[in-house]
């Protein structure tokens, strides 16, 4: 067991999805390693977590992904990311 919540504790995920290149790999030396993403979509993945936070919503994914899962899940547009608004935020409409 990683972890245990106290009674009076709670614990909210918030996932935010979106597509795009990035960089991945393991940074360090031999005494210290670290495993690490970088990259423009990355950033923008980051950002629709925070606004994910900001709207009490559990996941949150772009128009991109969006438009792939649309035939499959029941959707709700959310609006655009607030510094990017070409950038179409969508949800879950009955959310897990």
């Amino acid at each position: 067991q990683l972890f245990q919540l106290k009674e009076t504790q709670q614990l909210h995920v918030h996932i935010g999805i979106h597509t795009g290149e990035a960089v991945i790999g393991t940074i360090g030396s031999t005494y210290r390693k670290e495993f690490t993403v970088i990259g423009e979509s990355i950033n923008t993945v980051a950002s629709i977590c925070q606004q994910g936070l900001q709207e009490n919503r559990t996941i949150v994914m772009s128009g991109q992904v969006a438009a792939a899962l649309k035939e499959k899940y029941q959707l709700e547009e959310m609006g655009t990311l607030p510094s990017d608004k070409a950038l179409a935020l969508y949800t879950l409409k009955n959310e897990i």
